[in-house]
């Protein structure tokens, strides 16, 4: 029987990137102890700040370990700049298509639809009246606090789906963990991930570092640095990810779809408002089927 030559496991060498990266909370937290100790030493300050901006889908491992380890002055959770549930339900909901499984709009609305400025504001003076070591952690952490060290937390939605059917994480600012799965996957594609990848764009080229904590207790830290080489890297040769393919949950039954020719552009949905005081017109789509995307 010839087995196959085909690759579960892509991998990339990315050259030049050697001692760029640390494996276990012990190593990752001295890497960053380093760090800290390194910025409050060539900046002369009694303040040092470490930002932890994060996806969704991390457990309370990642932030206790941190704590534990690395034994700030303060520690600041960004969810305490959150707007309360209600009002970030009603952020969402014009995005979700109701209970629809699969139909929704994908999300206009930055996090900062999510925080609550005076929120935000109270963290900052905080932030800036502390000493020592000053740790703001969470998706969103990157609003309350201006960095000396700045580490984006990842997380691959494909892991983050699983542990949503696990029922072990909620989506971004509610506490939904153990609804059902599709739901919350839908959510997270229509909602938190916009959020969460535009808070990506704006500070990829500020990363110190990047905290892989996908394997459950076996975390991986690197460098700023050798992340943005490895996407350049990558970006000028073939690549592919890892394959996880799955089935998607079947639409609802939908008793009128208009086709596009009878009516014209206005089968894109009715306008809504914006939270910029424009009218925009949501874009409709369906959750694809899950993947590692």
């Amino acid at each position: 029987m010839r087995r196959s030559n085909y690759d579960l496991r892509p991998q990339i060498e990315v050259p030049g990137t050697a001692g760029q990266a640390w494996e276990g909370w012990e190593a990752v937290c001295a890497e960053l102890r380093r760090a800290l100790a390194a910025a409050r030493g060539s900046r002369g300050r009694d303040r040092v700040v470490l930002v932890v901006e994060g996806s969704t889908g991390l457990l309370p491992e990642v932030g206790d370990q941190l704590q534990r380890l690395l034994s700030p002055e303060v520690w600041i959770d960004a969810t305490e700049a959150l707007r309360p549930a209600p009002d970030i339900e009603r952020v969402a909901a014009p995005w979700l298509g109701g209970d629809d499984p699969l139909f929704g709009f994908l999300a206009d609305p930055s996090i900062d639809s999510y925080l609550d400025p005076r929120r935000v504001t109270a963290i900052r003076a905080r932030v800036t009246a502390a000493r020592g070591v000053v740790v703001v952690f969470g998706t969103g952490a990157l609003r309350c606090a201006e960095p000396d060290i700045l580490v984006h937390a990842d997380m691959p939605r494909w892991e983050g789906q699983l542990r949503q059917r696990r029922g072990r994480v909620p989506n971004l600012g509610v506490e939904n963990a153990g609804e059902k799965a599709s739901l919350q996957y839908k959510r997270s594609y229509f909602v938190d991930w916009r959020m969460v990848d535009g808070l990506k764009r704006e500070s990829i080229g500020r990363w110190d570092y990047l905290l892989d904590s996908t394997i459950e207790n076996d975390p991986r830290l690197v460098s700023g640095r050798a992340v943005r080489h490895g996407l350049e890297h990558a970006a000028h040769r073939p690549f592919r990810s890892a394959p996880t393919p799955r089935a998607g949950p079947a639409p609802a039954p939908r008793t009128a779809i208009p086709a596009r020719a009878s009516r014209g552009p206005s089968w894109r949905g009715p306008a809504r408002p914006s939270p910029r005081g424009r009218a925009a017109r949501p874009t409709p789509g369906t959750a694809p089927a899950e993947s590692s995307a």
